[in-house]
């Protein structure tokens, strides 16, 4: 099923679908305008974002939906932003989702409406802290979708993954400014986990081999009143002060050649990574209790001209 995110995507699909000869299924991503407060780069359901059709335009297509002779209009798709902190946002989209169902669809075309897609945005602990856990929101949740009467479609690909992941990286060097400022440079950087310098996104870093405790709640920037830890700043190779992704953090004494954990990288850890400063990917282990496998290998300076070797000759 294909989640429309405008007219011409309509359009475009209804064109294909008939080229095709078949029929295609789809859910007109609605943007209900809720600020679910999220970050301002992840924020997906305001009216000034690009995304989903407003209340109106959508209502409009429905109204002309026989107009697409290749379409059968099978759910409503909803998307707020990520991540989402509590389930009041979800209860907001889906209530006036509900009632546009209500005041727009005729009662054949609500029968059509199979699936209600609430999207993503499930948070995970980033720091330690207690979060609400899926009851919490599902309490909330669910009474809006026994009124709407579909099939719940959920996308909680940062919740599922996220803590399952961890980033290592080896410290290359040690540097003290002469006014104090402690940086612990790493191999890793902004091109291997995105996030800090993307979205100011605070991950939990600790050494890999050290006889400190990590906190069970990190605070970055809080006075720990622990005279086993500094502040450092956590930086990586690459040639942009925005290559920091650990600031202000209380941490252990690290030597070079230790290596240092980074936790909840597992969701848009690699798929945001690229090769910026000619940087080759890193590899993927996959842990399953004593074993482990490489699931994807590490890239070669061969892998970056791939592209470019016809040019190049080689």
């Amino acid at each position: 099923m294909f989640n429309v995110e405008s007219p011409a995507e309509l359009a475009n699909i209804d064109r294909i679908a008939g080229s095709l000869g078949k029929r295609g299924r789809v859910a007109l991503r609605i943007n209900p305008d809720i600020d679910a407060k999220t970050h301002d780069k992840t924020t997906t359901g305001k009216k000034e974002n690009k995304f989903g059709i407003d209340f109106e335009s959508a209502s409009q297509l429905i109204k002309n939906i026989d107009d697409y002779k290749n379409i059968d209009l099978k759910g409503i798709h909803v998307h707020l932003g990520s991540p989402i902190y509590s389930p009041e946002p979800y209860v907001q989209g889906l209530e006036k989702v509900y009632n546009f169902v209500q005041e727009t669809l005729d009662e054949k075309g609500k029968q059509g409406i199979e699936y209600v897609n609430i999207g993503g945005g499930y948070c995970i602990s980033y720091t330690g802290e207690e979060l609400k856990r899926p009851r919490d929101y599902a309490v909330d949740i669910i009474p809006v979708i026994k009124k709407l009467g579909c099939k719940v479609v959920m996308e909680p690909g940062r919740f599922i993954i996220g803590n399952a992941g961890i980033l290592v990286t080896k410290t290359t060097y040690i540097k003290v400014a002469t006014w104090g400022k402690k940086f612990v440079i790493c191999d890793a950087a902004m091109n291997d986990l995105a996030r800090p310098s993307l979205y100011d996104a605070v991950h939990r870093a600790w050494p890999v081999n050290t006889e400190v405790p990590m906190p069970e709640v990190e605070h970055p920037g809080e006075a720990k009143g622990d005279d086993r830890l500094e502040l450092v700043d956590i930086v990586g190779p690459v040639c942009e002060s925005s290559d920091v992704l650990a600031k202000e953090r209380w941490f252990p004494d690290v030597k070079e050649g230790d290596l240092i954990a980074f936790f909840s990288a597992g969701a848009y850890g690699f798929t945001m990574s690229s090769s910026y400063n000619t940087r080759p990917r890193t590899c993927e282990i996959l842990v399953d209790g004593d074993s482990f496998s490489t699931i994807r290998r590490r890239e070669t300076y061969e892998d970056l001209i791939t592209g470019e070797k016809e040019f190049l000759g080689a």
